[in-house]
């Protein structure tokens, strides 16, 4: 069976990637100490968290069965943060500054959830819903590009001139400049 925990960022969609190593430097710049303590989970290893409470002892930690492929761990969007001090994993208080510290670079934090609170939990769901995953969209893969890689490549392929004017964005109006920019990066 494989209930292991797998803490690897590069089993997490690349999107998801980016933002959570993110949220690692963020969290370091505000003085806490924070590690990932899991990604992604197989179908056995969400179906054994939601046993925990259930069929076995301990509290209840999830209300997503693996069996039906309800969480966004399995769907590698998703992953959960530790406090790094021995006796303190699960400060409320560091969790706090963390959530909102995600919340800011825009994952979804489990702190301000109506239902269960998973302070521990982000996720970047990619406004998909489990119904949309399992009915088979998924997020898009070419999302891990810079603005300034961008500008880069259509500089070197002489699509666009002077790099530098597009590099300082404070001298025309963005909007979604810097987003199409991306993606006709992404398209050569």
């Amino acid at each position: 069976m494989r209930t292991e925990i797998c803490k690897d960022l590069n089993a997490l969609h690349p999107k998801v990637k980016e933002l959570a190593l993110k949220l690692l430097e963020e969290c370091k710049k505000a003085g806490l100490n924070i590690k990932i303590s899991e990604t992604y989970r197989t179908t056995e290893r969400q179906d054994d968290l939601y046993a925990q409470g259930r069929t076995r002892s301990g509290n209840i930690v999830t209300y997503s069965k693996g069996s039906s492929m309800s969480s966004y761990h399995q769907w590698r969007l998703a992953f959960d943060i530790y406090n790094d001090v021995p006796g303190d994993a699960y400060n409320i208080n560091i969790l706090n500054k963390a959530g909102a510290l995600g919340e800011k670079l825009g994952l979804e934090w489990g702190g301000s959830w109506a239902g269960l609170k998973d302070r521990p939990h982000f996720q970047y769901t990619f406004s998909l819903s489990i119904a949309d995953l399992r009915a088979g969209k998924r997020p898009p893969e070419n999302l891990g590009m810079s603005y300034e890689d961008a500008v880069k490549i259509l500089a070197e392929k002489g699509i666009i001139t002077s790099p530098n004017i597009w590099l300082n964005t404070n001298d025309f109006p963005v909007n979604n400049v810097k987003s199409l920019i991306k993606k006709v990066a992404q398209m050569l």
